[in-house]
């Protein structure tokens, strides 16, 4: 099967990341811009400056159990595409992007397809693992 797999709150920690960014604890939420109305103007505003900095993006943490979770996948066969939604206010992220999904999942060794879109509906699979429902429900 041909798998799609988001990687933020996926297979990579954003939330968590960006907890560390307020210093704050980590929290479960379910949207990405959930920051904005969590946290003050300053500690908001110190966030969207990291998050423009291709190198924070570089930096996020892999989710415990992802690594495993992708091998398993990939050991029963299933072909990985990678399918994310790109921060278009950070110049690099794509490159940024790309080099973590290497150096954490091996993609380019694995030869996995890296797919940068909002438009993740456009992308033909079998499956697909997302945590935005707003992006597995037009898919």
């Amino acid at each position: 099967m041909k798998i799609i797999l988001d990687c933020d709150c996926v297979v990579a920690d954003f939330i968590g990341a960006v907890c560390t960014l307020a210093g704050e604890p980590r929290e479960l939420v379910d949207k990405t811009d959930w920051f904005e109305t969590a946290y003050g103007s300053e500690i908001t505003t110190h966030i969207k400056t990291q998050l423009n900095d291709f190198r924070w993006w570089e930096s996020i943490p892999v989710l415990k159990g992802a690594r495993g979770g992708v091998e398993f996948l990939r050991s029963n066969g299933h072909e990985i595409i990678w399918c994310t939604a790109p921060w278009r206010s950070c110049f690099g992220w794509e490159s940024s992007r790309r080099w973590w999904l290497e150096k954490n999942f091996q993609a380019k060794e694995h030869q996995d397809s890296m797919v940068f879109t909002h438009e993740k509906y456009l992308v033909q699979a079998t499956a697909m693992i997302d945590d935005m429902l707003s992006m597995v429900v037009p898919w």
